[in-house]
Order: structure tokens, then sequence, then C-alpha cells
């Protein structure tokens, strides 16, 4: 999956369990869409590693278990370093139907909340 191709949340702090190899760690993802997911960390996590990822989602979604492989990193120099914080980019490569789901159900609940704090209450 393409995480540009997908609406994507940001900024916003998801916990997230995150395993590789023989690494277990906690910890957040700052950006968000059905297709990937930024890791923020300073971890040297080899681009192309498989992780396994935990996520926490808010407002009671539960959940999500999730399978990606990193696709760039920010504490490397390059274009994207003066922008992000240390982390990684990840793209989801299995993510099961629920998953997706609840994925698309927190998005939801996520822009409907910034639209009522950009228009003030009723």
């Amino acid at each position: 999956m393409n995480m540009r191709g997908s609406d994507r949340l940001d900024p916003l702090v998801i916990r997230t369990d995150v395993n590789y190899g023989h690494t277990t760690q906690s910890g957040y993802l700052t950006n968000l869409s059905e297709g990937g997911a930024f890791l923020a960390t300073d971890e040297l996590v080899p681009i192309g590693q498989k992780l396994s990822l935990q996520i926490t989602l808010p407002w009671k979604l539960g959940a999500v278990s999730a399978e990606a492989h990193v696709i760039w990193r920010t504490y490397e120099a390059g274009p994207r370093a003066h922008r992000l914080p240390s982390g990684l980019g990840l793209s989801f490569i299995e993510l099961s139907d629920e998953g997706r789901e609840r994925l698309r159900r927190y998005m939801q609940h996520f822009h409907r909340l910034v639209a009522q704090l950009e228009t003030g209450p009723s």
C-alpha cells in the first residue's frame, strides 16, 4: 500500500508497541493513514526491515495489529530530515479487514473532532 495515496492524519500521537527481530519497544505514531504511518524513534532500524505493530486506538476503538516495513528514515541527512523528527516512515504490508475498519473509524472520529474545533462551539 502507498502511504501517499491515503488520507493522512497529522499531527497526532498514538501509542504503539513495535517488535522487530529480537527487539520490542513502545513508541508513538505521529502520522497515520490506512496505508502506513510515521513512527517517532531514534532507533537505527534499516530500510526494508519488517516490523510488527500493535496500535492502541483511542475512543474505545481497540487495538490494531499490523505488519509494516520501513520505507524511509529521517535520522539520516536528506530532504525529510529538516522537516520531521527522528523516525521511520512505514508502509503497511499486512492489515486485517477488521483492523482497516478500525483505522477508518478512528480517522472519521479524528476528522469530526478537527472540524468541531475549527468551527467552534455551536
